[in-house]
């Protein structure tokens, strides 16, 4: 069997910053299940002191040679055309990452018919998507793995939680505004909340961290994963509701005339009394706070039509409101004690069951079987 994939990420210096930790992800995990990493670049050292690349740019080695090929997202939004070896291979199974949270769906243009499967993170399972695509998620690579690893057992756990939401774009999370509003206040009184966080003017002084912390781009704080070790929530909510209709809601992003759209749309979805959609939901904070074993607050993902390719439940492996129901819910928290600490373990032992770098590839073959590509089968 050719057990190969080849990757194309953006060249360093071209993406925001150059930080691809979904493919990441599928790589460490295609990696353990014995396939072999190709790329256009050199990308990814395990640490300061390792020479070899995860992803290996060999140029004897041919995207067709592949038996996968994978774009990511950021080569599209930053170089806006799809590399020429990309398109005319028709050997190998072609994959799409989209992990962006716009509402406009890239997969509805023509073009992107080519591909077998498209991967997609901030998936809304209420939400029109192309035949070719399936949610997706962030996961977990070895390097969140390791930093989570020494857990503190419950008992002796701070009874914190974190808010400390800090790097992120200058958008603004309607959602964490909302929890600001009506959620923190109802919590304050069963928990201390810490709202330290980090700045990356101030980076890691120990050589591994600091290295750590240029190769994701500013996201590796040892002194963040310390906090997330040893409290006993984290809030990791974000992004924005939008209304119920219309099933396309990509009509709903652009100019004045989505604005108009989505004021009609709202108008009528309240006048409805239907169910808000939420979209920008996924976050590196929800899966660090699970593998920690750190209980997550989040939104109900079942409510909102949160789609994961394993859907996590609500109330065992994470706290996900509901808010039309959050008197209910927040006196829930204050009257089982214990339910934080249970929220943690079952969380933590969810992830890793179904998120870990293995794991994740694991869905990624099943999802391609035999039957995807124009080239047939992956033999």
């Amino acid at each position: 069997m050719n057990k190969t994939v080849y990757f194309f990420l953006t060249p360093n210096g071209v993406s925001r910053d150059n930080y691809a930790h979904t493919a990441l992800v599928l790589a460490e995990g295609l990696q353990e299940l014995g396939w072999q990493i190709f790329a256009n670049i050199d990308y990814w050292r395990s640490g300061p002191d390792e020479t070899a690349t995860l992803f290996r740019n060999d140029p004897a080695v041919q995207p067709s040679d592949c038996a996968i090929n994978v774009l990511t997202h950021d080569w599209l939004h930053f170089l806006y055309e799809m590399p020429y070896e990309f398109v005319e291979n028709r050997n190998s199974v072609r994959v799409y990452l989209e992990d962006t949270d716009w509402m406009r769906t890239s997969g509805r243009r023509a073009e992107f018919g080519l591909f077998d499967i498209v991967l997609k993170p901030h998936f809304n399972s209420r939400t029109q998507h192309p035949p070719n695509y399936r949610p997706w998620a962030f996961g977990l690579t070895r390097r969140i793995l390791a930093e989570t690893a020494e857990a503190a057992p419950y008992a002796a756990r701070r009874k914190a939680l974190l808010v400390n939401f800090g790097a992120t774009h200058d958008s603004r999370h309607e959602l964490r505004d909302m929890f600001e509003a009506r959620i923190y206040p109802g919590l304050q009184s069963l928990l201390q909340l810490d709202r330290a966080t980090n700045n990356k003017n101030n980076p890691p002084v120990d050589r591994y961290h600091r290295f750590m912390w240029e190769q994701t781009a500013w996201r590796h704080y040892p002194d963040y994963y310390e906090r997330l070790r040893n409290s006993v929530a984290c809030a990791c909510v974000g992004g924005q509701f939008f209304p119920a209709s219309p099933d396309d809601w990509s009509l709903l992003e652009g100019g004045a005339r989505a604005r108009l759209r989505r004021l009609w749309h709202g108008r009528v979805s309240r006048l409805r009394g239907t169910v808000p959609r939420w979209n920008q939901w996924e976050s590196w904070r929800f899966w660090e706070s699970m593998s920690a074993g750190c209980a997550a607050l989040m939104l109900d993902f079942e409510k909102y039509g949160v789609q994961l390719p394993v859907q996590p439940e609500n109330w065992k492996h994470y706290i996900g409101f509901d808010l039309d129901n959050l008197s209910r819910d927040l006196e829930r928290l204050t009257t089982e004690p214990h339910i934080l600490s249970s929220v943690g373990a079952a969380g933590r032992a969810w992830v890793l069951e179904h998120y870990a770098p293995g794991r994740v590839a694991e869905q990624f073959l099943k999802l391609i079987g035999n039957s995807a590509g124009p080239g047939g089968a992956l033999e």
